[in-house]
């Protein structure tokens, strides 16, 4: 990680983020010439989990998983059905495949075959998401599928998977506004 006497530097997408040494501020950059604060909770909790969680010698697996799976599915209903908590989000992105293409690519994420629009994306360095979105129809609403590596628990706690897809998501929409 880069880091020097007043910040640590840390990736996530396309944007850096410097973490003030001395308060815990957070600002971030796409360009390093804009500088903008973030201490949201999503991006607060996310950075901070990450630094804090990364074991010494991580590793992925290459083995795909999804946050049902990853949290015993004690989260089941948060993520499925009507109580989907993406649901909102997908429904956005309905029509706009293209876009959403478009914003994927931008992000240098690896084309994949499943779904409508599906790419594995680094999120942090060495953190990818397996990233699927299947567009609605007259039978089912638009859906988001999540996929993370067996391992990512090596690097963050499942909780904040949810705070890290928010992220996620909320970049999309700003890449394609």
């Amino acid at each position: 990680m880069k880091a020097d006497q007043s910040y640590l530097y840390v990736r996530f997408m396309d944007i850096t983020y410097l973490i003030d040494r001395n308060s815990g501020c957070i600002k971030k950059t796409a360009d390093n010439v804009t500088f903008a604060e973030d201490n949201s909770y999503d991006t607060t909790l996310s950075l901070f989990d990450y630094l804090c969680l990364s074991q010494e010698e991580c590793q992925l697996s290459g083995k795909w998983i999804n946050m049902q799976e990853m949290g015993h599915m004690i989260h089941a209903n948060l993520l499925e059905g009507k109580g989907d908590i993406f649901a909102k989000e997908a429904k956005l992105f309905e029509a706009h495949k293209e876009e959403l293409e478009k914003a994927c690519k931008y992000l240098n994420g690896k084309k994949m075959p499943t779904g409508d629009v599906s790419y594995i994306l680094d999120l942090f360095d060495e953190v990818p998401l397996y990233f699927q979105f299947w567009d609605g129809d007259e039978e089912f609403p638009p859906q988001f599928r999540f996929l993370w590596d067996t391992n990512t628990n090596q690097y963050l706690h499942y909780d904040a998977l949810f705070n890290i897809v928010n992220m996620f998501l909320n970049r999309l929409k700003e890449i394609i506004n």
